[in-house]
């Protein structure tokens, strides 16, 4: 398996996978035009703040088996201390993607954020599993999130954008979207058919008379 990343910082840039030694693979262009994170923004929980990183729209190409990982969206809180009769209430969090190409597309991943006391303190972030996204006639791209721990502090947290995490997102492309006949193509195919079967039965009539 080949992994490839794709850097932030240049935007629409284009990841693409190269077919191993011998192997002919078609391969697939996506584009995630948008993508929104959906976070807890006041009390009760850890109130977060997020900044997206990832340019949109933006874009790679992949083969079966490929992934690509990107850094998605940073996360931080300005709280300097996890209270408990809050702050450790799990709150929920997720990220719509949309993509547009090959196709108009998408899905969300959910998960949930809080906060953890003791000797140490910080926000955690925990998703759901891997969620399989369907694009096509059978085309699977799966997108997974990585679990972060943020703004982890001794006797309480470390505020602020600098002692935040960088989320990340894997996209593998699972299978492809197998082409489909053309209407057209296949109204002629059932002509031909059509015309076949007709012609066996008059010859049939011909040998009876």
């Amino acid at each position: 398996m080949k992994t490839m990343m794709l850097k932030a910082a240049i935007a629409g840039a284009v990841v693409t996978g190269t077919a191993l030694a011998g192997a002919a693979e078609a391969a697939t262009s996506f584009t995630l035009g948008s993508y929104d994170v959906n976070f807890n923004e006041e009390d009760p929980g850890l109130v977060l703040n997020v900044k997206k990183l990832l340019p949109e729209p933006a874009s790679a190409t992949l083969e079966v088996g490929d992934h690509v990982i990107v850094d998605l969206f940073t996360l931080w809180t300005d709280e300097s201390a996890v209270n408990k009769e809050d702050d450790t209430s799990k709150k929920d969090i997720s990220v719509d993607f949309d993509f547009s190409a090959p196709e108009i597309f998408g899905g969300s991943i959910s998960g949930e954020t809080f906060g953890v006391r003791g000797f140490f303190q910080a926000g955690k972030l925990k998703w759901d599993d891997p969620q399989q996204f369907l694009f096509g006639n059978g085309g699977i791209l799966e997108v997974s999130l990585f679990d972060e721990t943020f703004n982890k502090g001794l006797f309480g947290l470390k505020e602020g954008e600098d002692y935040g995490a960088t989320v990340e997102a894997k996209f593998k492309l699972i299978a492809e979207s197998q082409d489909v006949p053309e209407p057209a193509l296949m109204l002629g195919l059932g002509s031909v058919a059509a015309a076949a079967i007709l012609a066996g039965k008059r010859s049939r009539k011909e040998e009876v008379a």
